[in-house]
């Protein structure tokens, strides 16, 4: 014994083992004298489950019957409630330790089930695991601080572990316990609680869900789309989805723009009879597009790809778009909101795209939707403003659904346009086709070389219809490379036909006084200039007017810097209906530097006498228009053709003011031509222009010998057939004509200034007191008062220094009213002769009605003043 334990101590020392690789690791000890643990494993171990395992590995499964463990499991735990207490026990203390939850959590099956997903699938411990779980979650929340992938993120985990089970025990107090850990995770955590929400709670459970969800928007409106997107995945009742509904409207005025589209898909997807008249009401009322980009930020911010602004917009309309596409109920819900607004300030700018998405759509609406459009502009309920609002700064939006607003402007056909939407249409196409010309990779203009094509068809057209289109498109084009040229051929075209030339020239003065024309334009309408006046201007014969209209002032605005009183003694002309003479002679009032004050009120005084020719005139024709079902003539067009017999013309100084803008005097030949085509006119068909006396033959009222000579001061109608003229008085309202009032050329904003010019204090009255011009004045506050119903910035900025006037004729008025009308009684009826105006014994001027018009309309003109959109 001694010797083998010395050779053995010996061979000790002596031998050394050569070193190994260390043996592999145990597993992990479990949880150590813990009575529970071992019972829960022991069960397990009889189901066929095995613990141990590796470091991070899934328990072991039985692959041969993966329901096996969940009905030993059952069987057992259903027939031993001490087993049941004691197997909780164990899987509590058993979890505790991280790593061993992770591993209970994690799929171990083939069909990537975890235990504690099999466990959640037996009644009898069902709401126990439940709880034991989301009061593990909170001691989870700081590793959402980092970014794990779901399999190694335990609180993730656990929420999945609750999702599709095939029954839930206890649904409310799960859904309160959840709802309750709900509210203090993070909002990360928030974010995918809330989206999974269908998918984990019952229908039991909806009643306590939504308010839960309510007073989460109410603590975090970052939430709303996880929480939309729960809503309308949750089977809820009537009264629950009214509820989700009410949540969703409350959100709109403090939605993040982006999260707009969200919302308004839920709206409209959540819409009923019961309900959308509501929906679109708040709509209409909360939601706002973007503002228009600052290019200028933009381009500072050194901003690059599509701006993120546009992209939520366009997403806003996607989201409308396709929730009105299969919801007719929606759209007429929709076209029945906008029929019933009747002002214009009413409307937004969504409302017009509301239509167009719902026109863009098509379908059995698609006709109602276009009509609507069609009416609401005609009734100026859809003002340009609104379109504006609608448009600018939107480029990629209109872009989207440009083809839509094309359809429904019917560019193709112009003939139904007016004058107004012709000349908007025109500068639209003549933009495009600079736009074109000025694009590099675009070959060319196509655009401008169609436009080019259509207008000289236009112009050259003898149908006057599409003359006139010709006329204003070829205007419009004045800043194009062509529009010497075809200015030169609408001249020429245009030269046979002397309302088309009317027209051109009219369209020509109206750029003139707004837009700055090419300097080679200018050149050549200045040394053209002297042409205008063989025909425009003529002398009077036997009391007849020879010519088709009075010129605009075209020459004299060209060859005098702007200005008209070259040639104010063609304020004593005569007049044919509402004439342009006093618009364009009123800008000298106030708006030009005159030589002397003297001059400025002699200007003024003529003015004011082409004004007793209106009123005069207007009341006459109102008078007719009572008894005689009669259309005027259309603004600009008259149904007559002109008299230019060579033997009633004389010229006015065709060599005068040579000088002025390198004027062009009339050659010989030029004269001889003009007396060729007038010899050529003079068979004695065409018909003259009608005066004053001719419309009263035409109504079928005789009239003096010599009132049929021209005689007009004194002249008296003595006698009247065929149609029954009453007192005619000018105080009154012309009702008549107010109806036709489109036929009338309106006063330009500038003729307002007459308003505190002074009769009494020129010297030019019968007697001194200020309430005997009220009349003319009446008349200017008519036009002003109806001018007031449009919120023009010209409008408003020539209104502006009147105000002190119109309380001075406000207080006259009121005066008179008060204190009885001992005005001159003759004054009116002088003052009338002064403007050669015919004495007529049925016309009178009622004091009494003057002072109740006046006082009216400055009454009205103030209201109208207040209640403007914006201040003055």
């Amino acid at each position: 014994m001694v010797f083998l334990q010395r050779n053995t101590g010996s061979n000790h020392h002596r031998k050394r083992p050569l070193p190994s690789s260390p043996p592999p690791s145990p597993p992990p000890p479990l949880t150590p004298s813990d009575p529970h643990v071992d019972t829960m494993i022991s069960l397990l171990a009889e189901a066929g489950c095995t613990l141990r395992g590796p470091q991070g590995a899934p328990p072991c499964l039985p692959s041969d019957d993966p329901h096996r463990i969940r009905h030993h499991l059952e069987r057992r735990l259903s027939a031993d409630p001490a087993l049941l207490s004691s197997f909780l026990s164990g899987f509590s203390a058993y979890i505790q330790s991280q790593s061993d939850l992770h591993r209970v959590l994690i799929p171990a099956s083939q069909d990537n089930r975890s235990l504690v997903r099999i466990l959640l699938s037996i009644p009898s411990i069902q709401p126990q695991i439940q709880q034991m779980l989301l009061e593990k979650l909170p001691e989870h929340f700081a590793d959402l601080s980092q970014t794990l992938s779901l399999k190694d993120d335990i609180a993730r985990l656990i929420i999945n572990q609750f999702r599709w089970l095939d029954f839930l025990i206890n649904p409310t107090q799960f859904s309160e316990k959840l709802m309750e850990v709900l509210s203090i995770a993070p909002c990360r955590l928030k974010r995918e609680i809330v989206g999974l929400l269908p998918e984990i709670v019952g229908d039991e459970s909806h009643s306590t869900i939504v308010p839960a969800l309510e007073q989460l928007l109410s603590e975090d409106s970052d939430l709303v789309v996880p929480v939309l997107d729960s809503l309308s995945d949750l089977n809820l009742d009537e009264e629950l989805q009214e509820q989700a509904v009410t949540i969703a409207i409350s959100c709109i005025r403090t939605v993040e723009q982006e999260n707009m589209p969200h919302l308004l898909r839920f709206l409209l997807l959540a819409a009923n009879q019961e309900n959308v008249r509501r929906i679109i009401s708040q709509i209409r009322e909360n939601l706002k597009f973007s503002a228009p980009i600052d290019k200028n930020a933009l381009r500072n911010k050194k901003l690059k790809g599509k701006c993120t602004i546009n992209s939520t917009d366009a997403a806003i309309l996607d989201a409308l778009r396709s929730s009105l596409r299969f919801k007719n109920m929606i759209c007429e819900a929709i076209l029945k909101e906008l029929k019933s607004i009747d002002k214009p300030q009413y409307h937004k700018s969504v409302d017009i795209w509301f239509l167009i998405l719902i026109y863009a759509n098509g379908g059995v609406l698609q006709k109602s939707c276009e009509k609507l459009i069609k009416r609401k502009i005609i009734q100026g309920l859809f003002q340009e403003a609104l379109f504006d609002q609608c448009i600018n700064g939107h480029k990629e939006l209109v872009k989207d659904h440009f083809s839509s607003f094309l359809s429904l402007s019917i560019l193709d056909y112009l003939e139904g346009f007016n004058e107004d939407n012709l000349r908007k249409v025109y500068d639209i196409f003549c933009h495009l086709a600079l736009c074109d010309r000025a694009n590099k990779d675009s070959g060319g203009s196509k655009i401008g070389n169609e436009l080019l094509m259509i207008v000289r068809k236009q112009v050259s057209n003898p149908d006057m219809k599409y003359k006139k289109m010709g006329i204003i498109g070829t205007l419009r084009k004045s800043h194009s490379e062509e529009a010497l040229e075809l200015l030169k051929m609408a001249i020429n075209s245009c030269k046979i036909e002397g309302l088309a030339l009317i027209l051109l020239y009219d369209e020509l003065v109206s750029l003139l006084d707004k837009n700055n024309l090419q300097p080679t334009i200018l050149d050549w309408i200045g040394f053209h200039a002297g042409e205008f006046e063989s025909q425009f201007i003529a002398d009077l014969k036997e009391g007849q007017l020879t010519t088709n209209h009075l010129s605009d002032g075209i020459e004299e605005k060209l060859t005098n810097e702007g200005s008209l009183g070259g040639i104010d003694a063609l304020l004593g002309c005569p007049i044919h209906l509402p004439s342009p003479r006093v618009n364009a002679f009123s800008t000298q009032v106030g708006t030009v530097d005159f030589v002397t004050q003297k001059t400025k009120n002699d200007m003024a005084i003529k003015l004011l006498k082409r004004l007793k020719n209106l009123i005069l005139l207007e009341g006459l024709l109102n008078t007719i228009l009572e008894t005689l079902t009669l259309s005027l003539p259309a603004l600009i067009y008259s149904p007559y053709k002109p008299n230019s017999n060579n033997n009633t013309i004389k010229h006015l100084n065709p060599n005068s003011n040579l000088k002025k803008r390198g004027r062009k005097p009339k050659s010989e030949t030029q004269k001889e031509k003009e007396e060729s085509n007038n010899k050529s006119n003079s068979d004695g068909k065409n018909l003259k222009q009608p005066t004053i006396l001719d419309v009263f033959r035409k109504a079928g009222v005789s009239v003096s010998q010599d009132s049929a000579n021209g005689s007009l001061p004194g002249v008296m109608l003595n006698e009247y057939e065929g149609c029954e003229i009453g007192h005619v008085d000018l105080g009154l309202v012309p009702v008549q004509l107010e109806l036709q009032r489109g036929n009338f050329r309106p006063l330009l904003p500038v003729s307002l200034s007459l308003l505190a010019f002074s009769f009494t204090e020129s010297g030019d009255s019968c007697c001194s007191d200020p309430q005997a011009e009220l009349p003319i004045y009446l008349y200017i506050l008519r036009d002003l008062n109806i001018k007031l119903d449009s919120t023009d910035c010209e409008i408003l900025t020539n209104i502006r220094p009147l105000f002190g006037y119109l309380r001075k004729h406000f207080d006259n008025a009121f005066s008179m009213l008060k204190d009885g009308f001992e005005s001159c009684s003759d004054h009116w009826t002088d003052s009338s002769c002064s403007a050669a105006n015919p004495v007529l014994s049925f016309v009178t001027v009622s004091k009494p009605n003057i002072a109740n018009s006046v006082f009216r309309e400055i009454l009205s003109c103030y209201r109208k003043v207040i209640i403007l959109p914006f201040s003055l």
